[in-house]
């Protein structure tokens, strides 16, 4: 009996490792289909710093835009005038 109850064991145990194995080559495989469509869609780091200097360059004028409209009507914040 103990013989037939260690060959059941070592069964289990080895189809435990088994799926074990696939489970993680899975993982890996998914993981690593990931990274290639991340590094295919997302956008490169100079589109990015690219965008953000427009993004500046349109804030700065639209700053600008809004102290010369608050000169021309005299608003004292913009002159220093608490």
């Amino acid at each position: 009996m103990n013989a037939s109850l260690d060959d059941v064991i070592s069964s289990l145990t080895a189809a435990a490792v088994v799926g074990l194995i696939a489970w993680v080559w899975a993982l890996w495989r998914d993981h690593t289909a990931l990274d290639k469509r991340v590094a295919e869609f997302y956008p490169k780091r100079t589109e990015l710093v690219e965008a953000q200097i427009q993004t500046n360059l349109r804030l700065a004028r639209i700053e600008e835009l809004v102290a010369r409209l608050c000169l021309k009507l005299e608003v004292p914040a913009v002159r220093g005038e608490w």
